[in-house]
């Protein structure tokens, strides 16, 4: 009778594959190591919140990380059963030491010792922590908080902060874009009241309006309501008065912008319902062409916004109409919401205007809108972070225009694994169960969109008539899903649909 051959422990392909990955993975870590302290050097000045600089470096690590392409790591860890690097966000140099470690064992080498429990979880309760101080405590059922934004009557509508804060709302936002100082006080007022009264603390956020461009006045041709695919528009620096060369004439309401605008630039109109090019640049404006509208045409009305994607815009992200609003919103607001950053520069100007009122601190939420801003996210977190307690939030309005729809979904993804390893609080907005909000009922993708939502620490909802019925909706999924996952790690729990 044959005898079965024995495998060769020395010369097992699994073996030779560990080997290789013992050798490439431990060089990796020496060129993480290497990368993270010039980072941090770079850092080191803003870094002024002792607290931060676990978080900082966790960053600086994570940015050496995924600056190499792992995919091949990945395809040689799965078959050995070692805990891959993909979930390693919030802990980069335990994860990359524990599947060293692993490797070490399985090549008969000497044991560099495993992380504890505590250096992989470290990250995560870091996380819970800048939660809670920028959000309050989370409700229950689920770790994400709810953030609503008031409308113009909720100044004079008590019960509208009553029932909403009752109803679990974590933040109750104002847009100082809209309304008046006057306005904002009473809003600001009825939720410290509500909160008061019911025993549940929630946050003021208020939103700087930023320069925000919008349409002003709009004159037509007469019987060229609507827009179509290669009609022209006068985009005009002064008033809308009408040339007969375009079948509109719009204002812009930030005149300087139209200089910084060359031929063949692009300019999207309505949160992007709209898209026009650049034909001819004139004194008084430019000539748009229509190159992209619905079939059935759109009208353009006033107070639109206007984007202008691959046109890097000079423009300061803190106007001087914010830096009047800031008297206001220093002494009503928890967390003041900064529109449009774009760099360091922006987070600079904010912080010293805010250093004049050492009477009362506020957090930060940087709104994250422009290509210019993804770019430079690290950077904003390291310095912001590195000085006041932040948040970032995804406003995917704007960035799905500034961006392009097709990169938005990738973006944002980074985005939220880059806050991970920062340990940075995360909002979730634009457009969240929008149709819900107005009709009452949600549409299947709107389901989907804010089930996903709650890999975030916050999501944002608008104003709408439904507001108390998707309060109670988005609750239920939030809590659905929490029992599913955290961030992008599955808890593995049992398929409940074929039990």
């Amino acid at each position: 009778m044959m005898s079965t051959p024995q495998n060769d422990s020395t010369t097992h392909p699994h073996l030779c594959n560990a080997r290789v990955l013992l050798t490439d993975l431990t060089q990796l870590r020496e060129r993480i190591l290497h990368s993270a302290k010039q980072r941090m050097a770079r850092w080191h000045p803003w870094i002024q919140r002792d607290s931060f600089q676990p978080y900082a470096y966790n960053l600086a690590c994570y940015l050496a990380l995924r600056s190499e392409d792992l995919r091949e790591y990945q395809l040689k860890l799965a078959p050995l059963g070692i805990s891959t690097l993909g979930n390693s966000e919030s802990h980069v140099l335990p994860t990359l030491n524990a599947v060293i470690a692993t490797l070490n064992h399985i090549c008969g080498e000497a044991s560099v010792g495993y992380p504890t429990s505590t250096d992989f979880f470290l990250g995560q309760q870091r996380l819970s922590h800048e939660a809670e101080a920028l959000f309050g405590s989370p409700p229950s059922g689920h770790e994400t908080r709810i953030m609503v934004t008031l409308p113009s009557e909720a100044a004079d509508d008590y019960a509208m902060e009553h029932h909403l804060v009752a109803k679990g709302v974590s933040v109750l936002r104002i847009n100082c874009a809209h309304d008046t100082a006057a306005a904002w006080e009473k809003m600001a007022t009825h939720v410290r009241r509500a909160a008061s009264e019911l025993g549940q603390p929630s946050r003021v956020m208020m939103d700087l309006g930023g320069p925000k461009c919008r349409t002003g006045a709009v004159v037509r041709k007469p019987k060229h309501g609507r827009l179509m695919v290669g009609d022209t528009i006068h985009l005009s620096k002064h008033g809308a008065e009408p040339i007969l060369s375009a079948e509109c004439t719009v204002e812009c309401a930030v005149p300087e912008i139209i200089d910084q605008l060359l031929e063949h630039a692009e300019v999207w109109i309505d949160d992007g319902k709209l898209g026009t090019r650049v034909v001819q640049k004139k004194a008084d404006g430019v000539v748009l062409s229509v190159i992209k509208a619905p079939a059935k045409g759109a009208k353009v009305k006033a107070g639109k916004g206007l984007n202008f994607p691959g046109t890097a815009l000079a423009l300061d992200s803190l106007t001087p109409l914010d830096c009047e609003n800031l008297q206001t919103v220093v002494r009503l607001a928890d967390i003041v919401g900064y529109s449009f950053v774009k760099n360091t520069g922006d987070i600079e100007a904010l912080l010293r205007e805010l250093s004049q009122y050492s009477d009362r601190k506020v957090m930060v939420i940087a709104k994250i809108e422009t290509p210019e801003a993804v770019q430079n996210l690290p950077d904003i977190i390291a310095m912001a972070g590195g000085q006041s307690t932040l948040g970032i939030m995804i406003a995917r309005g704007d960035l799905a225009v500034e961006v392009g729809y097709l990169k938005l979904s990738e973006i944002q993804e980074e985005m939220l694994w880059i806050c991970e390893a920062a340990s940075i609080p995360v909002i979730w907005a634009t457009q969240v169960l929008e149709h819900a909000m107005k009709d009452g009922v949600p549409s299947r993708a709107e389901i989907t969109d804010a089930a996903m939502s709650g890999r975030a620490e916050c999501v944002m909802l608008n104003k709408g008539e439904y507001v108390d019925d998707v309060v109670q909706l988005l609750d239920q999924l939030l809590s659905n899903m929490q029992n599913l996952r955290t961030k992008k790690q599955s808890h593995m729990p049992i398929l409940e649909a074929w039990k």
